[in-house]
């Protein structure tokens, strides 16, 4: 039997391709799981220590403006996100259906993580434009390895990528795997963000031609003044992510749960998401408290120990926050 849906999708977009789309979905939260795992390794107690290690050096300096109301609800939100992915990836692991929402909650546990890190400087980014622009200008060397990728523009359309603490690394094609050690995992990465800074720079100059009817291509000098004008000097970690998102959720939902073959083994998917999202909020409780004291962390552990409903439910990871040391 054909496969009717797919054939009237790729016949109206013949640049959608199932193969691709699924392979890098899933090698790119693999390679990240897998670098996060390998460096700040799990239970959650385990790996708060050595986020804390990590931001040793950090200034425990506070920004006056900062708001301690924001920050807890903000790191209260990517907490709810990580929870809920903890959540189905025991009762819903294999079932490819759930993937475009859990993507969906794996994004939103990361922005709110790094929306609550701002907040400890004073800087509130009400748009994911903005956050992502702040989170290389504020935050920058204070995150750790995998957060800390970043490429950066060199002229016209180039960008030059590199993993700060692999920069030695060769780029990978996130259509090979599986994902077995960190060379591989890091290829995968620094592939990804090399594919997101292509990708940023087309949507800026889709969005041109739209505006401005007269450019059809950007050879002339107006064209690229147009284009450079707006593409970002830096493209970050919340960049991939923000593409992931709009991608793997908006784009390419077809593709996770259609057609018989098995073209990439996806069964832990939620897991990989599970776990980079736990470490997304266990990272931001650390950096809040190193720059705001001990003290803000075991009052909103002991809330959450209080206050939280109905614990005693859900997968056995997905109280993982209660591990945390207080």
């Amino acid at each position: 039997m054909p496969y009717l849906l797919y054939e009237l999708v790729t016949q109206e977009d013949p640049e959608r391709q199932p193969i691709e789309a699924l392979q890098s979905t899933v090698h790119w939260m693999q390679a990240l799981a897998f670098e996060v795992t390998r460096l700040f390794p799990e239970p959650t107690s385990t790996q708060y220590a050595a986020c804390r290690t990590f931001l040793a050096g950090t200034k425990q300096r506070v920004n006056g403006q900062a708001s301690l109301a924001r920050i807890y609800e903000t790191l209260f939100h990517s907490l709810l996100n990580a929870m809920s992915l903890c959540s189905i990836a025991e009762a819903c692991a294999g079932q490819p259906w759930t993937y475009g929402n859990a993507i969906v909650w794996w994004y939103y546990a990361n922005y709110h993580a790094f929306r609550s890190m701002l907040y400890a400087h004073g800087e509130e980014t009400k748009t994911h434009a903005g956050l992502i622009n702040a989170a290389t200008r504020t935050l920058g060397k204070r995150l750790p390895h995998p957060l800390n990728m970043l490429a950066t523009r060199v002229k016209g359309e180039e960008y030059s990528s590199v993993l700060r603490d692999a920069p030695g690394v060769r780029s990978t094609s996130l259509l090979d795997g599986p994902v077995n050690d960190a060379a591989i995992a890091q290829g995968m990465l620094l592939g990804y963000l090399n594919g997101t800074a292509t990708w940023n720079c087309e949507k800026i100059k889709d969005e041109i031609k739209r505006e401005r009817r007269d450019i059809t291509s950007f050879r002339s000098n107006a064209a690229k003044y147009l284009r450079d004008r707006q593409l970002p000097t830096y493209i970050n970690f919340m960049n991939c992510s923000y593409r992931y998102l709009t991608k793997a959720n908006y784009r390419d939902p077809l593709f996770l749960p259609y057609g018989k073959r098995q073209i990439v083994p996806a069964d832990g998917f939620i897991e990989d998401l599970a776990t980079t999202a736990r470490f997304a909020f266990v990272f931001a409780l650390a950096y809040m408290e190193r720059k705001m004291g001990r003290k803000v962390v075991l009052e909103l552990i002991a809330d959450l120990r209080e206050n939280m409903r109905n614990q005693d439910r859900g997968a056995g990871a997905t109280h993982f926050w209660r591990d945390i040391p207080v």
